[in-house]
């Protein structure tokens, strides 16, 4: 009898030597396990997701060489809900070319350096909420078709031929995306000014633009039809000189602006040249300096674009 058949939550974490049995040893086992978390097994560099139909989350972490997901037979992963592949640093695509798991909620893709695609058919994954990159620098696109339109949160980390393609991102065909974060040191000719024409979808209830070293300026064809956008967060770009000429989207409640030492100063209450264009947002948080109506409004704490999902993790 296999113990583990009532096992439904396993964390196996330093184990350089790990490897999984053939399927036929362990195919009654782990019937019922919901969540799988993998971290620092160098020896693991597969996985056969078939030995767990009722799987519904999966984190692997810094397994230097695992290097692809198997699925057995017509097993798909009807269960997963929560996938995470983090310092998978030999990983170069998925073997299945489409990731069938129709219940997946959240996908994260850390520090995957040799990744060169998403999974196929990324428009199949119907239940898809949040999306998440990051320093993955060789994925060019996002798969054929796009992205699913369930998507209501995009990151973009460290990407820098994904970013340098992002015309092709058909975003404006994503009717729930709410909230979009872009960050990385790109090439000025890759980023210099966001976001262009038509980028981001009108949707959008919160923008972050950050750690953009070569950010030059702020777009405002690519702002000015937000008007949805309530949460605005703009840090870590040394080179951006001023906000743009027609002002942010008059339906901002919260902009917070750091370490962007050439904008700080013109964004000065009642002095700054750029003052005028912000004075009527709610909140404004600039480094540790904040400007708000404190009869109306209390004070501003950190925040995440995505707090509105369990799985975040920055």
């Amino acid at each position: 009898m296999c113990l583990s058949k009532c096992l439904q939550r396993l964390e196996v974490k330093d184990c350089p030597k790990l490897v999984f049995p053939q399927f036929e040893e362990l195919e009654k086992c782990y019937t019922s396990l919901e969540y799988l978390s993998l971290e620092n097994c160098d020896s693991l560099s597969s996985l056969p997701l078939g030995l767990f139909p009722k799987l519904r989350t999966l984190n692997i972490k810094d397994v230097r060489n695992f290097s692809t997901l198997n699925r057995l037979g017509f097993q798909n992963f009807a269960s997963l809900e929560w996938l995470s592949l983090a310092g998978c640093s030999n990983m170069e695509s998925f073997s299945e070319q489409v990731l069938i798991a129709p219940n997946l909620k959240t996908f994260q893709l850390w520090n995957c350096e040799k990744l060169k695609s998403l999974p196929d058919q990324m428009i199949s994954l119907t239940s898809l909420q949040s999306l998440s990159i990051y320093n993955c620098p060789g994925i060019e696109s996002f798969s054929e078709g796009g992205l699913p339109s369930s998507l209501h949160g995009l990151e973009i980390w460290e990407c820098a031929k994904l970013v340098g393609r992002r015309k092709g991102w058909d975003l404006q065909r994503l009717p729930y995306l709410t909230h979009f974060i872009i960050s990385g040191e790109y090439e000025e000719d890759v980023l210099e000014s966001f976001p262009e024409e038509g980028l981001l979808p009108s949707t959008l209830i919160s923008l972050c633009i950050q750690s953009l070293p070569n950010l030059k300026s702020l777009n405002n064809k690519g702002l000015e039809h937000l008007g949805s956008l309530k949460n605005m967060r703009i840090a870590g770009c040394p080179q951006l000189q001023s906000l743009s000429e027609e002002g942010l989207p008059t339906s901002l409640l919260l902009l917070e602006i750091s370490e962007c030492q050439l904008l700080k100063p013109r964004c000065l209450r009642d002095q700054g040249q750029d003052w005028h264009k912000i004075a009527r947002i709610p909140r404004l948080h600039t480094d540790s300096e904040l400007s708000f109506d404190q009869s109306t409004v209390g004070p501003t704490q950190p925040y995440s674009l995505f707090s509105q999902f369990d799985t975040a993790i920055f």
